[in-house]
């Protein structure tokens, strides 16, 4: 029997000369699979000649044909192929890629005969160009290379394939792979200037405009600063927050804020001050500061009792 190539919705035949004694019984496959007599699978025979007609075909009927025949004495098969459509053996994955990386999606592709493949980008056709090359192998593998991706590369990107047989596009559940392109984190609003008092809380804000992949540590006075159940951390809708719930001395110095991701890091800063409670200490009796005076009301600030001196 010949390769048959068909157009959908037409009629195809395979035909193959039978003899022997005793006459030998004929069965028609389709990929391993007996053949029936159906609405649109009929078997003739005229003399030696057998043939299986299929009435109506369409993209779904391609595959391999074959024909047993089979006496008491022997068996013989003989095969044909008919066009298949288009398949692809596996999905496209998505890529996620810096500003000028490369972004390169693969195919392989299967088909009879030899499927077109064409990407989309959206709805838009892509064509070969000096930023983009498009590879195609007789071997039904290939690719396209967006040599140095930019933001505007981002988005949905579908692979075509087609022949007579029918069309095939691959990629997600949605027949699409996805291009992310991501830039390195900025901040749109750094840390400003903070005093605090002890026993009081602290809170650092800042924000940025990126938060792909993007990684968030503190540092002060160059310690890196843990999440604790007095210090919490929190990076959440591009705002990045350290809250101090009481403020001890310790916790003045100068913080650092770095936001990092594949494509890069940024940092900000700023010093924070912690001053003392004041209180009003009364005395009654003498005082080495007024040696006149048999009473004396002091204003003390609590970092700076190593100066004053009561009897």
């Amino acid at each position: 029997m010949q390769p048959q190539t068909a157009i959908s919705g037409r009629s195809v035949r395979f035909s193959t000369q039978v003899s022997g004694l005793p006459q030998p019984q004929v069965f028609w496959y389709k990929d391993s699979e007996v053949l029936s007599t159906s609405y649109k699978c009929k078997f003739l025979h005229d003399g030696d000649e057998h043939t299986l007609l299929l009435l109506e075909v369409f993209p779904e009927d391609a595959g391999e044909y074959s024909c047993t025949v089979s006496n008491r004495f022997a068996e013989e098969r003989t095969f044909a192929v008919t066009g298949k459509r288009p398949e692809f053996t596996k999905t496209i994955e998505s890529l996620q890629r810096q500003e000028g990386a490369q972004g390169v999606f693969s195919y392989t592709v299967t088909g009879d005969p030899l499927p077109e493949v064409q990407w989309l980008k959206g709805t838009s056709h892509i064509q070969p160009s000096g930023f983009c090359i498009i590879v195609n192998n007789p071997d039904g593998s290939g690719f396209i290379n967006i040599k140095s991706v930019k933001q505007e590369h981002s988005g949905i990107y579908t692979c075509k394939a087609s022949n007579q047989y029918g069309e095939a596009s691959s990629g997600t559940a949605e027949c699409h792979t996805e291009l992310c392109v991501i830039d390195k984190p900025n901040f749109v609003r750094p840390l400003g200037s903070v005093a605090a008092v002890v026993g009081a809380a602290l809170h650092l804000e800042c924000q940025v405009d990126e938060d792909t992949g993007v990684t968030v540590s503190w540092t002060r006075d160059g310690r890196k600063v843990h999440q604790s159940p007095d210090c919490k951390l929190l990076f959440e809708d591009k705002t990045v927050t350290l809250d101090i719930l009481k403020t001890t001395l310790k916790d003045c110095g100068n913080y650092v804020c770095t936001v990092a991701n594949e494509a890069g890091s940024a940092s900000c800063s700023t010093t924070v001050k912690v001053q003392g409670k004041s209180y009003l200490v009364k005395f009654q009796g003498n005082c080495s500061i007024c040696n006149f005076c048999k009473s004396a009301v002091l204003e003390v600030n609590t970092v700076q009792f190593s100066g004053v001196h009561f009897r």
